[in-house]
Order: C-alpha cells, then sequence, then structure tokens
C-alpha cells in the first residue's frame, strides 16, 4: 500500500512517497522462518540468515564464543574448502559479511538473481555440515584476540566504555562485551565452538529474508531445494539474568594517562520495544516517544544539548545522545561529551543536567516534535532504497522479539505521539537513580 508523508523542514512542506514494507512470510516444516520482499529495480537479491542467538546469550567464562564462531563459520564444510565461501560468491559477482551482536547473529550475500542460488545453497550447507578442525579455531580464536587488542585495549576510550558498561550492567549479560573478556577467549576451546553451534545454529531457530528481485513463487523452489533440506535441531535459548532496579546512582571514574580528551558518559536504563527495565514488561510502549525524545535532546546539530552546550556556551566540542529501540531486552539512553580545553567534567555534567532538568520541567514544542518525527520518517523512506538496509532492520526488529506483520505498525504509532508523551518519557526515564555517570581523564585535576 503507498502511503504518502509530508515532510516539513523549517516551513517547507515535502512530499516523501513511504512504501510500507510489502512481503511474503511462510514456515518450513524444519522451522525455518522465510520472509521474501519482493524490490524488481535491480536484478539483485540480499540472501539473509539471522540466528536467534549473540553474544549476551553466552555464559559467564565462554564470552566471546558468538564471535568466534561467527569467524569460524567461513571454514568450510566437506562440500566448501577453508577460506572459499568468499571467494565463491566473488566469482558470482556477490558481496558477503556477517555480524554477531548481543541478540544475534547474521549472514549475508548480495547477489545477482541468477547466482542466488550458489549462495542459498552455501549457506545452507553451512547451517548443518560445518567443519571445525582444531588448527582453524586457534587461528581465530587468535584473530579474534588481536581484533580485541586493537579495537579495545590499544584504545583509552573503548577501555573506558567497556568498563563503564560492565559497571551498568553488573549481572546483566548486556554488561558483557561482545568481543568478549580476554581471559575467557584465551580459554575457549574448539568444544566450546562445537557446542555453540549446536546450541544455536539450526532453522527452527532462525529467520532467512530474501530481499531483492525475487517473488514468493520464485522463491520457494529455491528455498526447498537448499534450506529445506537441513534437519530440525534442538535449540537451547536459557532466560537472562534480570538487573535489578538501582538502589542509588552509580559513579564509575577512570584516570587514564593515555588519554588525550577527557570524556564524559551518562547512561539512563530504559525500556526497549520488546522489554522493559529490570525485567518487567512496562514501559515498551514509550519506546517509540522516547527515541523522539532523545533525538530532540541529543540527536545532532540541531538538538537542544549541541545548540545550548557548543554553539552557545561553547564549552564542549561535542555532545550527543543515544537510545536503541530495538532490542530483545532493556535499553539505555546514552548522554556523551567532551568538554574544550580547561573545562573539567564536574562542569560538564552540571551544564548537562541544567539542559536535561530544563528538559523535563519545559517540555519541547510542537515545532521541534514535527521536525523529529518528520526526520523520523523521511530516514526510514530513504533507507528503503537499499535492499540490504531493509532486510537489516526487518530482521533485527524480528530476532530481537517482533513479529514481521507488525514491523511497520510505527508508522502510523508515530503519529500519534503528543508533546505531552514526550515529556512524559523524558521525566520517567531521564531522572531518578537508575543511571551510571562515568569520567574518564588523564589525571585528577580534569575531574
Amino acid at each position: 500500500m503507498l502511503k504518502f508523508i509530508f515532510t516539513v523542514f523549517v516551513g517547507t512542506v515535502v512530499a516523501i512517497s513511504a512504501n510500507a514494507l510489502e512481503f511474503d512470510r511462510y514456515e518450513l516444516e524444519n522451522g525455518l522462518e522465510v520472509i521474501v520482499v519482493p524490490d524488481h529495480r535491480a536484478p539483485v537479491v540480499v540472501n539473509f540468515v539471522w540466528y536467534r542467538i549473540g553474544a549476551a546469550d553466552e555464559v559467564a567464562g565462554k564470552t566471546g564464543i558468538a564471535h568466534v564462531l561467527e569467524h569460524l563459520m567461513f571454514k568450510g564444510t566437506n562440500d566448501i574448502p577453508p577460506g572459499e565461501f568468499s571467494k565463491i560468491i566473488a566469482r558470482n559477482g556477490g558481496k558477503d559479511n556477517a555480524f554477531t551482536s548481543l541478540d544475534y547473529t547474521a549472514y549475508y550475500q548480495k547477489i545477482a538473481k541468477d547466482r542466488l542460488e550458489v549462495a542459498m545453497r552455501m549457506e545452507a550447507d553451512r547451517m548443518a555440515n560445518l567443519k571445525l578442525e582444531n588448527k582453524d579455531f586457534l587461528t581465530e580464536r587468535d584473530v579474534v584476540l588481536e581484533e580485541r587488542r586493537w579495537r579495545v585495549e590499544s584504545k583509552p576510550v573503548s577501555r573506558f566504555y567497556e568498563a563503564l558498561q560492565s559497571e551498568f550492567l553488573k549481572k546483566h549479560p548486556y554488561g558483557r562485551p561482545v568481543i568478549g573478556w580476554k581471559g575467557d577467549l584465551e580459554g575457549l576451546t574448539r568444544q566450546d565452538g562445537l557446542d555453540w553451534y549446536s546450541k544455536g545454529y539450526a532453522p527452527n531457530n532462525a529467520t532467512l529474508i530474501l530481499v531483492g528481485d525475487i517473488t514468493l513463487e520464485e522463491a520457494k523452489p529455491l528455498v526447498a531445494k537448499t534450506y529445506g533440506k537441513v534437519a530440525k535441531r534442538d535449540v537451547d535459548r536459557a532466560a537472562w539474568n534480570v538487573e535489578k532496579i538501582f538502589e542509588s546512582p552509580k559513579v564509575y571514574r577512570k584516570i587514564d594517562e593515555e588519554v588525550k580528551v577527557p570524556n564524559y558518559l551518562e547512561m539512563y536504563r530504559a525500556p526497549s520495544r520488546f522489554a522493559g527495565v529490570a525485567g518487567s514488561t512496562e514501559g515498551t510502549t514509550d519506546a517509540l516517544a522516547l527515541s523522539l525524545a532523545v533525538d530532540i535532546l541529543g540527536g545532532g546539530k540541531t538538538s537542544r544539548l549541541y545548540k545550548e552546550l557548543v554553539q552557545e556556551q561553547k564549552i564542549l566540542t561535542a555532545v550527543s545522545a543515544g537510545y536503541t529501540a530495538v532490542m530483545r531486552s532493556e535499553s539505555s539512553v546514552d548522554i556523551s561529551a567532551q568538554p574544550k580545553q580547561n573545562i573539567k567534567l564536574s562542569k560538564v555534567e552540571s551544564a548537562i543536567k541544567e539542559v536535561v532538568d530544563n528538559f523535563i520541567e519545559k517540555g519541547v514544542t510542537s515545532k521541534e516534535l514535527e521536525q523529529a518525527r518528520s526526520m523520523m520518517l523521511a530516514t526510514d523512506v530513504y533507507a528503503r532504497d537499499d535492499p540490504f538496509v531493509s532486510a537489516y532492520h526487518l530482521g533485527k526488529w524480528i530476532v530481537s522479539g517482533g513479529k514481521a506483520e507488525d514491523f511497520d505498525n510505527w508508522l502510523d504509532e508515530v503519529k500519534a505521539i503528543t508533546t505531552d508523551d514526550i515529556q512524559r518519557v523524558a521525566a520517567k526515564y531521564l531522572a531518578g537513580k537508575n543511571k551510571i555517570t562515568g569520567y574518564l581523564a588523564a589525571n585528577e585535576a580534569d575531574f
């Protein structure tokens, strides 16, 4: 169904045609959920497999195994030699990659329609027949350890963020890094990889999304002769630990001589679309309003925080607020800032608090809300020009806990959000004790 969204930018009305995503959904006998999203603008299809298992499903002492296994999925089967998967895709004119998240692990190939079966056949093959040689396991484990050294251990800000997240959610698996703790990675074995593969890599624990120049009628026989041959298996996804409501706000201070510019970060516990704070279901309907509130508060150079603290007071070089609504468990609102030279972090904290308190007390204007709403809708419209982006957002929604048929409901929900809703969610989640404040500096004087 074709919809039209009228986007308002500073008095200018721009008509943007917005298609609610049209797709067909069905399920194989082996439990694989299949979603076909036709998009015939180019003779290309994205073959995207999403597994409902991610880093947050790891057990204590085995962190990092989800990411290591993602690497090992390219190490071959009886039919595909180690390292050949991506080469075969490239020889057929395609591109492929994979990524690991807290909530899921996903693999995709973007390939010409007439080469799609090649990608589907190989992806289905490694869903069931992965070979895990010990030498390959040890090699990839070391690759991930080196990746950790480069991404985290060599960068003071990354070390700080990792430690702060761990302090923020000590009991919840979201407090652990996706890449894994160094000591855990060093102790992982081939058997850990085999156990992880058996635990979650099965058709009945996955969603296949085909987006591009393909119809349901064309997809069904291809899916049946590839993924349909993979046997269903028992999968194990245990419930996650719950982080209790904080008794008082948390504080984390870190002095690191390698720091060039001090950093300030606040994290407020918040609901997602699928889970409330501390294991509750309360607040999931607040997530869309909270997304708009965070955009108005700190979502770019037109936001309250940026205009007040960077442009007017000129005490910060950068400030932003972020929030992710689509997660399997609770989320957080994060406000980060970097002060100008000789500005103490305590002054940064006071200045941010004043802006946030004013935001809560006085609310937002109708103009601010309409601009944020229009930008959210326009961003979605433009994102759907890319089949990969469409598949990414739909897949993330489904494996985080959503139903495919509810994916576009927010297009109507967002129109009903009022300035009162924005003020209410801001007061509910950006005040009180459910937060942590982090300070990073090279010396005590910067605090």
